[in-house]
């Protein structure tokens, strides 16, 4: 049974790409092959050839999984991930570099910087794998929010209807998992973070605002100014930013953190000093990982509220 859970798990890797492949939000990929593959001993094993099919498999072969986890799937370093309390996905480490200075530990970051093509049906299975044995007590999920950028929607008629399509299709993907992963995260009684832009139209779409009316789950709008955002010159980027999240915490402490400036902000479209805006404010500030860590420190130690106003 192991050696056919090995070699099933070995497809959804090896040929990921066969069959109908279900998205993470809803409908349906066809791709170039289907049915089933034989395996070495005859007869035929089913085509794992998606992200729900390893699901699949893995939930309903647990014990076996147990045992063949490490063969399979396994961390960058080549080892089953440890337990940790903080990690990110869609991102390249900010929050875990700073996190034993909060006395939590620090976990995996997934993003293609760190070698996760989160596009991809193996990177997805992958990182996946990692949050189911890591548990990270918070995940911070920031998926590419570009295509639902307002500056996006007014050059949408530059893309031929190819371009469009493939685009929202991509994005979609990438929303969806992060989507996934925050509801594991709900029903583990774990904390998540969801960070997108606040104009951004990816919270009316269907499977944020259905999300968005789970138990437990809020919204806060904040400004990164108040965390110390500000471009080459010198100049405060307010850079408004809406977080969906479980965590009291983190409502608390970011609905502090409104604009104060006394200055004229400096425009996050175009480029400042030779420094395209756009990705500069990508990079969460000190300050920001801080509030997030301070945060998550509280709902993991379960501290009250009262203390927040420190972080």
């Amino acid at each position: 049974m192991i050696a056919g859970l090995v070699y099933q798990i070995s497809m959804a890797t090896q040929s990921i790409f066969g069959g109908i492949v279900p998205n993470d939000i809803g409908g349906f990929a066809p791709n170039d092959i289907g049915g089933f593959a034989p395996n070495d001993n005859g007869g035929s094993v089913p085509n794992v050839t998606s992200f729900d099919d390893v699901i699949s498999l893995t939930s309903r072969n647990s014990s076996a999984m147990s045992v063949t986890s490490s063969m399979v799937f396994t961390s960058e370093n080549g080892t089953v991930c440890d337990e940790c309390d903080v990690a990110e996905i869609f991102s390249p480490p900010r929050l875990s570099p700073r996190a034993d200075l909060w006395g939590l530990r620090g976990g995996f970051s997934h993003d293609l910087t760190t070698g996760y093509d989160l596009l991809t049906t193996l990177g997805r299975s992958q990182s996946w794998h990692e949050l189911q044995s890591s548990k990270p007590g918070v995940l911070i999920a920031s998926p590419p929010c570009t295509w639902y950028s307002a500056i996006q929607n007014l050059n949408m008629h530059r893309y031929s209807a190819d371009v469009r399509e493939a685009r929202s299709r991509d994005a979609g993907q990438l929303l969806g998992y992060a989507l996934r992963c925050c509801k594991e995260q709900l029903l583990c009684g774990r904390g998540f973070v969801f960070e997108h832009p606040w104009k951004a139209s990816s919270w009316k779409l269907p499977a944020v605002t259905e999300f968005l009316c789970l138990d437990g789950v809020a919204t806060i709008d904040f400004d990164q100014c108040a965390t110390g955002l500000q471009g080459p010159n010198g100049q405060p980027i307010e850079k408004r930013t809406r977080l969906m999240t479980n965590m009291p915490q983190i409502v608390e402490v970011f609905s502090k953190l409104q604009c104060k400036c006394k200055v004229k902000h400096l425009n996050i479209e175009g480029a400042c000093l030779g420094v395209r805006l756009g990705p500069y404010c990508q990079v969460y500030t000190p300050a920001l990982c801080d509030q997030l860590l301070g945060c998550s420190a509280s709902y993991i130690h379960g501290d009250d509220l009262e203390n927040s106003e420190g972080f």
